[in-house]
């Protein structure tokens, strides 16, 4: 045997706890910090041989190597997980398709990196699509949709048209379905919000970016108009059948306001019916390459998510953070992933929805030489060519990155490097604390539970 070099040890003085997180198996553990020279011992000295978990009798070892800390000698980690990189990217199981109905929108934010022409998908490229579909359902592939834009609820007769031929083409043929959407929420009435329910779209991502003031001076309606009390309205009305997923987006400009978000909806009664994230503003394109300025840094945004997330979990607001390894990065990474726009043109990744330039293929004609050499260019992106990040423990956690930004600003050692490798320790610090305090609810309920059982018997005796 022979110890992960994916393991993270984190110690907690303060509490007398030593955590152990593996990046590539993804366990964590917990061991009394008196036992860190034992651990280490094991760690230093593997037990020769192949050690079966289940015959094991060595607690410590069994567990170890249940949990991926200890793998067999004949393992190369970084081999197995290029291979299932390969094996993900080339998945045939599955197709993932991210549908722009249109790319108008009825807001104007200021840092949005898309153009917004008055555009809805035509009936010829509707038709095309569900043709994908059909075959892709014949095959015995299992489809997931993402709406997206611009807008999509400015379009929701084609959304809904759609859904209903994919969804009828996925039980004909017995594969999975499923669909989600992003939207900006104004138009997220009870109304709309049933109608998704009934094309099971059952979540959807909204973005608030701070308290009202905040909010509307940087997401407002097309028409100047504010947007905050609108999108609270709609929460209000549909979070109780539908999953909201908030989506805060942050730099410079109002990083030190976030939190407040969070108070005006706690005092609305949302608290617990959302669950929140934070996002980095990027300059992803030339469209909105004038707010390079106000962007933070990776290793800026990482301290900064840090704080916020660790405030969030003071106010009781569930963080949900958690680094999970991964096969790929995204629907860029993959060859059974589509990003459509209204026209039928075909992309990798969503930042390039309004580049025609950028297309890899066309619903409706033949892919030419410069579709092919943009296919080409996603296709041939490996982080595992790259020597830092051969040599990274976050590689299992990122497998490079966002391909975008990877391609977009180069570099001949790595890839574009996750947040994580910046507050990783930070962020596992908080999901044990997170951990902990659902354990420590589910055992105060279990003899509540009991304690009242006790109560009713005694009174009834």
């Amino acid at each position: 045997m022979k110890s992960s070099i994916y393991t993270i040890p984190i110690e907690m003085p303060e509490n007398g706890i030593l955590l152990l997180y593996n990046t590539r198996s993804g366990a964590l553990l917990e061991f009394p910090l008196l036992r860190k020279g034992s651990i280490e011992e094991v760690m230093e000295n593997p037990p020769e041989g192949q050690v079966d978990p289940e015959k094991e009798t060595n607690p410590l070892i069994r567990q170890l190597t249940k949990s991926g800390f200890l793998i067999p000698d004949e393992l190369d980690e970084l081999t197995y997980m290029e291979s299932r990189y390969k094996q993900s990217r080339e998945n045939r199981g599955h197709l993932s398709l991210t549908i722009a109905p249109t790319v108008n929108c009825n807001f104007r934010c200021v840092y949005c990196y898309q153009m917004h022409p008055n555009k809805k998908m035509s009936q010829e490229v509707q038709d095309a699509l569900v043709e994908r579909v059909r075959l892709a359902a014949a095959e015995k592939r299992n489809i997931s949709v993402t709406w997206f834009g611009g807008e999509p609820l400015l379009a929701l007769e084609i959304v809904e048209s759609l859904s209903k031929r994919f969804m009828e083409i996925t039980e004909e043929q017995k594969v999975g379905y499923s669909a989600w959407m992003i939207t900006n929420g104004y138009l997220l009435s009870r109304q709309v919000a049933e109608k998704l329910k009934e094309i099971r779209i059952n979540r959807v991502q909204v973005t608030l970016d701070g308290p009202p003031d905040v909010h509307d001076s940087r997401r407002f309606h097309v028409g100047g108009k504010p947007t905050f009390d609108t999108i609270v309205k709609n929460f209000k009305e549909v979070c109780d059948f539908i999953n909201i997923s908030l989506r805060i987006n942050c730099d410079r400009t109002n990083s030190h306001r976030v939190l407040e978000v969070l108070d005006t909806l706690e005092a609305t009664g949302l608290k617990g019916r959302l669950n929140p994230y934070l996002a980095n503003v990027r300059p992803y394109t030339e469209v909105c390459a004038d707010i390079v300025d106000t962007c933070m840094k990776d290793a800026e945004f990482s301290l900064f998510e840090t704080e916020i997330y660790l405030e969030m979990f003071k106010k009781g607001w569930g963080v949900s953070v958690m680094p999970q390894p991964q096969a790929s990065v995204c629907i860029a990474d993959k060859s059974n992933g589509m990003v459509i726009d209204p026209e039928g043109r075909i992309y990798r990744c969503w930042n390039d929805m309004t580049r025609p330039k950028e297309a890899v293929e066309h619903l409706l004609t033949v892919a030419t030489a410069e579709m092919d050499r943009n296919r080409a260019k996603w296709t041939n992106w490996t982080p595992f060519i790259l020597s830092a990040c051969r040599k990274c423990k976050m590689l299992p956690l990122c497998i490079g990155g966002c391909l975008f930004d990877a391609m977009k600003t180069p570099n001949p050692t790595h890839g574009s490097c996750t947040y994580w490798k910046y507050n990783l320790k930070e962020i596992m610090l908080l999901n044990y604390h997170q951990i902990e305090m659902r354990e420590f609810q589910k055992v105060l309920k279990e003899g509540l539970k009991t304690c009242n059982t006790d109560v009713t018997e005694s009174v009834t005796a």
